[in-house]
């Protein structure tokens, strides 16, 4: 593992020499992490986050930042995947490349491959406004004007997050949107995955179009039946992969 001290203000994607369960001691600087833990710049399948401990003296601040990342869906891919961190822009949206995806339950493409001819490109801070159109910077064509994105962070299981009353530890983003409901049951939605197993508790599922009431439905995970509709509560099922049910487990309707 490598150890990194933060004193000043730092992105992840500039600290060099990462071998997977790195230390991060914030002492009196800030961490921004608004990239995928295993993928991007400076960064490996094998760069998991190990413990992050702000100073007790000089406290720090770790953000976590997904509050700019953005997902471009594409056609007319070709050539191969560019450097992360390069520019993409089209309109008045620009961005820094942090992901190529066939799929939504694909593992982003590494650079210098082959660009799928379909998919998603993720990009973080991102302004501006994408259109549909040529992209630059990639040989590829937005599909649209694209939508919020997603990061990955993954920390060791064992490691552990050690804060302070002098430090701050933030976790922003913004709401993903998974899909629309058509009211039918067992419709099914793809959470991305980047081709890995992912446990999801739950989705959040507005009320009404446009009212912006969100109830929370958790995940039912094996279970194939609640009830009686008198008695059963609002949930969904979401298997290992991510896959999103409503109103059906796959298995019988409820």
């Amino acid at each position: 593992m490598a150890t990194f001290t933060i004193t000043a203000s730092q992105n992840i994607d500039a600290l060099t020499a990462k071998t997977g369960g790195d230390l991060y001691n914030v002492n009196g600087g800030t961490l921004t992490i608004d990239q995928d833990s295993r993928v991007g710049t400076n960064q490996t399948t094998s760069t998991t986050l190990g413990s992050i401990t702000l100073s007790a003296s000089r406290g720090g601040i770790v953000n976590i930042d997904g509050t700019a990342i953005w997902m471009i869906p594409y056609t007319g891919g070709s050539g191969n995947v560019p450097a992360w961190n390069t520019a993409i822009t089209n309109g008045t949206g620009s961005g820094k490349l942090i992901g190529v995806h066939a799929s939504l339950t694909s593992a982003s493409t590494a650079t210098g491959v082959a660009m799928p001819a379909t998919g998603f490109i993720r990009v973080k801070q991102k302004t501006g406004t994408y259109t549909a159109g040529a992209l630059t910077g990639i040989t590829a064509t937005a599909s649209d004007a694209g939508r919020v994105g997603w990061i990955e962070i993954v920390g060791d299981e064992a490691s552990t997050v050690n804060a302070n009353r002098l430090g701050t530890f933030n976790i922003t983003g913004a709401w993903y949107e998974v899909g629309t409901t058509n009211g039918t049951s067992n419709q099914t939605m793809q959470i991305p995955n980047n081709g890995l197993l992912r446990y999801v508790a739950g989705v959040f599922i507005e009320k009404t179009v446009g009212g912006n009431d969100f109830v929370f439905y958790p995940n039912n995970g094996v279970n194939t039946t609640t009830g009686v509709e008198a008695t059963r509560g609002k949930v969904v099922w979401i298997d290992a992969n991510g896959l999103v049910r409503i109103g059906n487990s796959g298995a019988a309707t409820n």
